[in-house]
């Protein structure tokens, strides 16, 4: 049973798509050493795209018209998706269990071959703007720091959506910030933020684990009163390895639960992406 993954193995976001990676194949060759699938062994082919669409699109076609792939499963991340799940669809390939919320996976009606595992990006967003509000900070007061792509555009518009839930009509006066994707370039971002008056109380984060951590790092000190809040994308166990010494006021959703027991001894074990791949290589087989 030959399936798929282009993911990041490479790059300053390689963590995210070694875990899923890892978690995913684990289960797999659980699965080969228990005899397969009625019989049938599981490969399970990966392509390093270093968090870049253009790779993207050169793995996937390797992987359907070479591979021959019943399946592109595992994608770490929104751009990726966005060049990788309508090509498989176009195909009739499935593709399936993105580590992304986004809503280009998410269509009415549903596109034929894409297949969701994990909640979506505005499931989470959701519960960010709610926590945010019931502390009693005012909407006004919140700023956004994005990923200068599809990831982060996406981002600002399911926190629009979310405020507006609550009665808020004027996302587009809050302070939003940028960085490009792929890059430690955080310093106009920083800049804007520590010169906003009045200073935000709550920062919302999507982006990738590298430049937030650097980002939190910088700021958590200068803006002594304010909540970072992170999607799951950020991948929590990385985060937190990044933040070293830094604690309190920092706040991410997660669409997996917490390990109630070792699923294996290793460094794995702590991490929620490590996790979610496995579950959902589980929900596959």
């Amino acid at each position: 049973i030959e399936l798929g993954m282009s993911t990041t193995l490479s790059g300053p976001n390689q963590l995210l798509g070694q875990a899923m990676y890892q978690g995913m194949n684990a289960f797999f060759d659980e699965t080969n050493r228990r005899g397969g699938i009625r019989g049938h062994k599981i490969n399970l082919t990966v392509l390093d795209d270093g968090y870049e669409p253009d790779n993207v699109r050169t793995n996937t076609l390797q992987l359907i018209d070479q591979q021959k792939v019943i399946a592109i499963v595992g994608n770490a991340g929104t751009p990726t998706a966005a060049i990788s799940a309508p090509l498989a669809n176009s195909r009739g390939v499935v593709f399936y269990g993105a580590f992304t919320g986004a809503d280009l996976l998410r269509k009415t009606p549903p596109d034929p071959y894409i297949f969701n595992f994990r909640a979506s990006y505005r499931q989470e967003m959701e519960v960010i703007v709610r926590d945010i509000v019931s502390r009693g900070i005012a909407p006004q007061r919140i700023a956004l720091f994005l990923q200068d792509d599809s990831l982060g555009q996406t981002g600002f518009e399911i926190t629009k959506a979310a405020l507006e839930k609550l009665g808020f009509n004027h996302s587009d006066q809050l302070l939003v910030t940028r960085y490009p994707r792929n890059t430690l370039a955080i310093q106009r971002a920083i800049e804007a933020l520590v010169q906003a008056k009045p200073e935000p109380e709550a920062i919302i984060i999507v982006g990738a684990y590298q430049p937030i951590a650097q980002f939190i790092r910088f700021t958590h000190r200068i803006l002594p009163n304010t909540r970072f809040y992170n999607l799951s994308f950020a991948g929590a166990s990385l985060l937190s390895d990044a933040l070293g010494g830094i604690y309190g006021r920092i706040y991410m959703t997660q669409v997996v639960p917490p390990a109630t027991k070792p699923v294996m001894e290793d460094n794995n074990t702590a991490s929620f992406i490590w996790r979610e791949g496995y579950f959902s290589a589980q929900v596959l087989v």
